[in-house]
């Protein structure tokens, strides 16, 4: 007897799943709190993925005019701290483009989506996913995000690291880059959101940065921030399925946000299809998806949460930095650790 997937999250998770299912034939029905196309504060920057991940999915196509990105460069205030080219080109495209892809897939499949639409997050019935990103709880953090063209990168990917935050930079579609940070919430820095992230950059003494994007053409529109962000290890509670950031939230500064999504989404599609032909009982799917997302993200979870203290301790920056200069720093192992 078929059984329905209900899908709670349209994001990469949530959709790239959504399609996944359709395209074996499963009933699914994906709630969307919002409506596409929008942005969303993300790295768009998407690293460690590999092709059979996309085949799987089968959105390979969707992401072909992806901007291919292999060249990262770090900076520690200003300064250039070290210069790495990835083994394999990470994809640069922005979720305004990348989400209204997917869901516009999904729907031509045959999928059920449901803009304007929240589920209560205490209804956990059988068959359901969650995909809603991040678990609002209070934290110090503070995510900020925005396009803008004419600024000139030295990298595909930038890093730049300052007092108690870090800015990343990556090429998109259109000759844009997306400028995406994370900060500790400053008390009394107040801006208005076009400015707040120029506030940011400059109270963690990041003023070249800072001077490149007052100088640039910055997309107002595109400006999105989010608070409530934790990177304590605390997974979903066990009788929940959830996946994406909802599953656990990497530190954004590994650039594998994105990948995991997908990566977790790809995962699932199987077991889920098995529960949807009614091959399988819900309680026997949970735990094969569960036991799945341990196995693979376990590891990079916890060496990219030991080395986040780390970029935004001001000890730990200079350390870094100097183990670089002096070819003490291990980048190779660490990526392939957390990726």
């Amino acid at each position: 007897m078929s059984q329905t997937v209900t899908i709670v999250g349209g994001g990469l998770a949530g959709l790239s799943l959504g399609i996944g299912l359709r395209r074996r034939g499963a009933d699914v029905i994906l709630h969307e709190a919002a409506c596409y196309p929008r942005h969303r504060v993300c790295g768009e920057f998407i690293c460690g993925l590999r092709p059979e991940t996309t085949a799987i999915l089968g959105i390979s196509d969707l992401l072909e005019d992806a901007i291919p990105c292999q060249v990262t460069g770090w900076y520690h205030k200003g300064r250039h701290a070290w210069r790495k080219q990835l083994k394999r080109p990470a994809l640069g495209i922005s979720r305004y483009r990348l989400d209204l892809r997917l869901a516009e897939r999904f729907q031509a499949l045959g999928g059920t989506l449901l803009e304007h639409s929240r589920v209560p997050y205490e209804q956990d019935a059988p068959g359901t996913v969650w995909t809603t990103g991040r678990r609002a709880e209070q934290s110090d953090w503070m995510g900020l995000k925005f396009h803008c063209t004419g600024i000139e990168l030295e990298h595909d990917l930038e890093l730049h690291v300052g007092d108690s935050g870090y800015m990343g930079i990556s090429k998109i579609e259109d000759g844009r880059v997306n400028v995406c940070g994370l900060f500790r919430k400053r008390e009394g820095l107040s801006a208005r959101k076009e400015e707040l992230p120029l506030a940011y950059l400059r109270a963690s003494r990041l003023d070249n940065l800072a001077a490149k994007v007052d100088s640039s053409c910055l997309d107002s529109s595109s400006v999105v921030g989010i608070s409530h962000l934790t990177y304590r290890w605390k997974s979903a509670s066990k009788g929940r399925l959830a996946l994406g950031d909802q599953y656990m939230l990497i530190p954004p500064f590994t650039g594998n946000g994105m990948a995991m999504a997908l990566q977790g989404a790809a995962l699932a599609i199987e077991p889920l299809f098995a529960y949807s032909q009614g091959k399988q009982d819900w309680a026997h799917t949970l735990k094969h998806v569960q036991v799945g997302l341990r196995r693979t993200f376990r590891r990079r979870l916890a060496v990219s949460r030991c080395i986040h203290p780390l970029i935004f301790h001001r000890k730990g920056q200079p350390i870094l930095s100097t183990a670089n200069r002096c070819g003490l720093l291990p980048f190779n192992f660490l990526f392939n650790l957390t990726h």
